[in-house]
């Protein structure tokens, strides 16, 4: 236990978040992308397609821009290609590297009794934290934790 880091040992408990904070944040992210997808999405796409069109006319048409992108297309088509051909390979050589292995490794379980140990708490604290609802963690030193159960707001 003592070589694992602090980052590992989160206490996951959505079934302590009640129905109405649910609802509510469930509302809010509903509202936040219907907002962004009807009314911010559309303005700052046509906002970039007239700058867009602007700038093309400004020097494809009447600086003359378009004879230049004739002469180098080749070089173009050959950046591509090139940009291809190492996407491609980096992708078959981690195909390569990675065959057969699975990179998805889970964290093990940690137990009440690892939390207390780590942490240098008393026994069964653990236990009696889960139960309340909003909890303030605060960092006393490196491996010390204050535990407060504070007011629901």
């Amino acid at each position: 236990m003592e070589d694992q880091k602090k980052e590992d040992l989160i206490i996951s408990r959505p079934q302590s978040v009640s129905s109405m904070r649910k609802g509510t944040e469930m509302t809010a992210t509903v509202v936040g992308w219907f907002i962004w997808a009807v009314l911010c999405r559309p303005l700052v796409l046509l906002i970039l397609w007239v700058l867009g069109v602007e700038i093309f006319y400004e020097h494809m048409i009447r600086l003359k821009g378009i004879f230049s992108l004739a002469d180098s297309v080749l070089l173009y088509y050959v950046i591509v290609v090139v940009f291809y051909l190492i996407i491609r390979g980096w992708s078959s050589y981690n195909q390569w590297k990675f065959r057969g292995k699975d990179r998805r490794v889970r964290n093990p379980a940690v137990s009440s009794q690892d939390l207390e140990q780590f942490f240098k708490l008393p026994p069964k604290t653990v236990k009696k934290v889960q139960a309340w609802k909003d909890i303030t963690v605060d960092f006393q030193t490196n491996d010390q934790l204050l535990l407060k159960e504070t007011a629901a707001v």
